[in-house]
């Protein structure tokens, strides 16, 4: 009973292609590995100090590992097309965690330390597609109907993690400052080994894979399983997330600088600034998106988002007073939850199995250049103007380009709308039936087939039939046991229908 209230949970009684205990290892590796990225992250400073290192090569942390996720990270989830979503999902896994681990044993080293932190950190940026992999496996297994819900539940880890991280880090760094980037890389290879165990890969692969062995051997048409080009809509999306990249680094880079410069806040009071935003992120996920997304839709709700951001970073620029300024963080926070439970349940809609990989990847790719440009903008509009002055020609500056920025990415959702893929004609209808020469077969639409498909494969399954690996021979057994009924008349029909209907019941009891 337990097991069954645990499944309906997670899947919210959709016909997902895989075990329930699959999703649920999707879900927590999402949840370890961001979690373990911020126990670790706020101590890497402090840690890198004490190899004795000035600001400037501290800077060389961040951008080596910017560089390396961005330009080699989404190449892994584009590879996930070819060899699987388990394989690169598992190698993220593993080169993750060592890295991690690697970075946690440079004080060891005595003379070229530092050097090696570096290098690790950019080894580290390499396996950073644990994130884009998960999406994509979810797109794979969960119904169109519910892949919107199930990819808000991936992005409610975000903020769920960045809650509790900073504070574990601050913690275990009283035991040595390397402590959180060890348990980082612990937990991460941890997380390895339980995919190893319990994560399938996902059935839609398998069926590509084997349309591209059938296509190669001459027993299908050659385009079989041939990738899917990359839609123009997703590079739109893949713009607006850069703007939205840009909106977000340039908060978390310089939010803490004014409100300490401006307000004389300290680090402590900052950080619990931070964790009441998540969990205004949180609420939103929960609460408001489900009824947001009902009345304006996936592309509205996210240009909806990209507003409340562009209004909030406007109010933080121009505001000059404390709680006024908490308040347009609060708005800012709200437009995050929005954006991060929208972005890649709407992206899934112009992807295909065979390219699903590449199309978060290229999402990836937009995303990272957007996080790697705004740090660099807004600290350059905060030395220009200086930080210590409030109002939008001073500490403020910065925040007006995000609102800028965001405020230009809210349009793009809108415009792509119309180059979302048809859902198909309306479900069939009921309606008279003509027989003898004028009987027409029935043909649904994209969803009926979609969802007799997973019904039969869900069938299949329960009784143990081998119907990926052995599917020409399962579609032989399946044409071969059902029968042709004939069209002449009604009456005809219809006997032939209960008498096929009534033998399969039949045949059912006795094997029960």
């Amino acid at each position: 009973m337990a097991k069954g209230l645990a499944e309906d949970l997670i899947t919210n009684g959709a016909q997902v292609e895989v075990p329930a205990t699959a999703l649920v290892m999707v879900l927590l590796t999402m949840f370890v590995d961001t979690l373990a990225g911020s126990i670790s992250g706020p101590v890497l400073p402090y840690y890198a100090k004490s190899f004795g290192v000035g600001v400037a090569q501290i800077g060389w942390l961040y951008a080596v590992w910017s560089f390396s996720s961005t330009v080699f990270a989404p190449q892994l989830t584009r590879i996930s097309d070819r060899i699987g979503r388990r394989p690169v999902l598992l190698a993220s896994l593993l080169g993750a965690g060592f890295a991690n681990i690697l970075q946690g044993v440079c004080t060891s080293i005595p003379i070229y330390g530092f050097y090696v932190f570096v290098f690790a950190r950019f080894f580290s940026g390499i396996w950073a597609a644990v994130g884009s992999t998960c999406n994509v496996y979810v797109t794979d297994v969960v119904p169109e109907e519910s892949r919107g819900a199930f990819l808000a539940k991936l992005s409610l880890i975000f903020p769920i993690a960045i809650f509790f991280g900073p504070g574990i880090g601050g913690g275990l760094s009283k035991f040595g400052l390397n402590v959180p980037v060890l348990v980082d890389g612990s937990v991460t290879l941890a997380s390895f080994v339980f995919v190893y165990i319990y994560l399938p890969e996902t059935p839609a692969f398998l069926r590509t894979k084997q349309a591209r062995k059938d296509a190669a051997e001459g027993k299908a048409s050659p385009n079989a399983g041939e990738q899917v080009k990359i839609p123009l809509a997703v590079h739109l999306l893949g713009f607006s997330n850069l703007l939205m990249g840009m909106g977000l680094s340039t908060r978390l880079s310089t939010y803490a600088i004014l409100m300490k410069d401006v307000f004389e806040w300290s680090a402590l009071e900052i950080g619990f600034n931070f964790m009441a935003g998540s969990l205004v992120m949180m609420f939103t996920n929960i609460f408001i998106c489900p009824r947001i997304t009902k009345t304006l839709g996936e592309a509205g709700s996210l240009a909806f988002g990209r507003v409340l951001q562009a209004i909030g970073y406007v109010g933080i620029a121009v505001s000059g007073h404390l709680w006024i300024t908490l308040v347009f963080y609060a708005v800012v926070s709200v437009g995050d939850g929005i954006n991060f439970a929208m972005t890649n349940a709407y992206l899934a809609n112009f992807t295909h199995p065979t390219n699903r990989g590449a199309v978060f990847g290229a999402a990836a790719v937009y995303l990272n250049l957007g996080r790697m440009l705004g740090p660099v903008t807004s600290t350059h509009l905060a030395s220009y103007f200086g930080s210590g002055t409030p109002g939008a020609f001073g500490a403020g500056a910065s925040f007006v380009m995000a609102a800028s920025v965001s405020a230009v990415g809210s349009v793009i959702p809108l415009m792509v709308i119309r180059l979302q893929p048809q859902k198909g004609k309306p479900l069939l209808e009921k309606r008279g039936s003509a027989y003898g020469d004028d009987w027409a077969d029935e043909e649904g639409a994209n969803q009926d087939y979609e969802a007799l498909g997973r019904k039969v494969a869900a069938m299949l399954q329960k009784k143990h039939y081998k119907w990926v690996s052995r599917r020409e021979e399962v579609e032989l057994f399946l044409d071969t046991i059902i029968p042709e009924l004939k069209t002449s008349n009604k009456d005809t029909y219809e006997s032939e229908w209960h008498s096929v209907l009534h033998g399969g019941s039949r045949a059912n009891a006795m094997s029960g």
